[in-house]
């Protein structure tokens, strides 16, 4: 053999050949096939056993699974970042009134009279800017209400946007006093918020690796973050950033802004590619490349959009390589949603476009929009699983792929994706029922080649020693 052709060979040698004899995918094709093989975390392989053998070199590690292997889960509605700070804010009651929330906050200090702050979110925009100070006013009629029932404790009201915040005098105090001191002009949400929430970032690290666990010993090997919050999304990238950083990615992570108003559009594509650019050197793990927009018909709601404005938007997010979802509120927004959506699908083929809303729409109204390849999902209960067997299959992998955008890398068994696995001892297709396929916990789950989960060998106090020992440091780090 001549030395291009061995170096041609060596070349080529896998990485990794996974031997399975139940091999679970819905393409014909591979039935039959027992040998998968992986180089630099992407499938370069499929074939029998024998077949494989001449990728198989002197580093190439064979790995024989026992059970049922099937592409990793994959939740595309998932807010990872709630989970991460839970205890560290709370969630005010839907269309809560001024003295509804002024009572919530005096509920929640009463119930943690040691709390060195406190966090409500989901304010109604409306009820925010009625608790604005009017030209001439020390404070507002809202802010003095709550200063009552908070004392001297900085309270911290955001809105349901996520963005818009109102601060309690005690609050403000802290704010300005901080401002001062660093010599700052002005004041944005994300420092005040930074000024008045303590993070306990080992806290949170426990808390999101815990989650992690629990979705990795489910098969989970990607999800779409919805965050209700993109002040503590931020917070949690930057906790899974250090994760990466040690090694410690579970999960690959499909970053998400959510726009609940009407916003410059100069504004929202610099966000978005801001947050896109800091993912870009994370392998591929941690990334940022969707949109979530709420849509309301109502010209009195906050989330209203003028046409003009919702057409323009998504096309320059499309134009730019970004996945779009649109949250409609009701029958009109969700008529308008597919049809600006369905435009741009057939232009971006390669893109997500998708609308989720509870309306049920009549042919003859799908028949005056173009739906392309839209994909439609529940508002209420977005990811509900409501098949079974090799169903349910194919919507937890392939389906949930296209809805993130991912569909080319992830979310199928097949030559040039993503080597990210799912390793059962029984059957999927053989839950019968959808609570059934829910209750499967994997045996092991592999991304990009490597293993991530081993039940043989993993448990949640391992992976607690693990994050312990590797990120001792964090909170000093960050």
């Amino acid at each position: 053999m001549g030395l291009f052709s061995r170096l041609f060979k060596r070349n080529n040698y896998a990485d990794k050949v996974f031997v399975c004899g139940n091999i679970v995918t819905p393409d014909e094709e591979l039935a039959g096939c027992d040998a998968i093989a992986v180089k630099d975390g992407i499938i370069s392989f499929i074939g029998t056993a024998g077949e494989a053998e001449d990728l198989i070199g002197p580093d190439t590690e064979r790995i024989e699974l026992d059970g049922y292997l099937c592409a990793g889960f994959i939740d595309p509605f998932a807010d990872p970042s709630k989970a991460a700070l839970d205890g560290a804010w709370f969630t005010l009651s839907p269309g809560a009134s001024q003295a509804k929330i002024c009572s919530e906050v005096m509920a929640y200090l009463a119930s943690n009279p040691a709390a060195e702050y406190c966090l409500a979110v989901g304010c109604g925009m409306d009820i925010l800017r009625r608790g604005e100070a009017e030209e001439g006013q020390e404070k507002s009629s809202f802010t003095a209400a709550l200063d009552e029932v908070s004392g001297s404790v900085p309270v911290c009201i955001i809105a349901e946007d996520g963005i818009n915040i109102l601060l309690n005098s005690a609050a403000l105090e802290l704010v300005r006093s901080r401002a001062g001191e660093l010599g700052l002009p002005a004041i944005t949400p994300d420092f005040a918020m930074d000024t008045v929430f303590s993070i306990d970032y080992d806290s949170v690290s426990k808390k999101l690796f815990a989650n992690a666990y629990a979705l990795a010993s489910r098969g989970f090997t990607a999800l779409l973050g919805n965050p209700a919050n993109s002040y503590f999304d931020r917070i949690y990238r930057s906790v899974l950033t250090e994760c990466y950083g040690s090694g410690l990615v579970k999960q690959r992570y499909y970053g998400s802004m959510r726009m609940y108003r009407q916003l410059m559009q100069p504004s929202v594509i610099y966000a978005m590619n801001r947050d896109r650019t800091a993912c870009m050197e994370l392998g591929g793990l941690i990334n940022f490349q969707n949109i979530s927009i709420r849509l309301s018909s109502d010209e009195s709601s906050v989330s209203f959009l003028e046409i003009g404005y919702l057409k323009s938007l998504c096309e320059e997010l499309a134009d730019k390589g970004y996945n779009v979802r649109i949250e409609a509120m009701d029958r009109q927004s969700a008529i308008l949603a597919i049809d600006i959506l369905g435009n741009l699908s057939d232009s971006y083929p390669r893109l997500s476009f998708s609308v989720l809303h509870d309306q049920d729409l009549s042919m003859s109204e799908r028949s005056m929009i173009f739906t392309g390849k839209v994909q439609e999902g529940s508002l209420s209960h977005p990811g509900e699983l409501k098949t079974s067997g090799m169903d349910a299959v194919v919507a937890m992998t392939e389906d949930n792929a296209r809805f993130i955008g991912a569909q080319g890398l992830i979310g199928r068994i097949a030559e040039g994706m993503a080597a990210d696995f799912a390793l059962f001892s029984s059957d999927p297709r053989l839950a019968n029922t959808a609570e059934a396929f829910k209750a499967l916990k994997a045996k092991r789950t592999i991304i990009g080649g490597e293993t991530v989960f081993d039940a043989g060998i993993d448990s949640p106090e391992a992976w607690a020693a693990a994050l312990s020992e590797s990120l001792s440091g964090i909170a000093d780090e960050l």
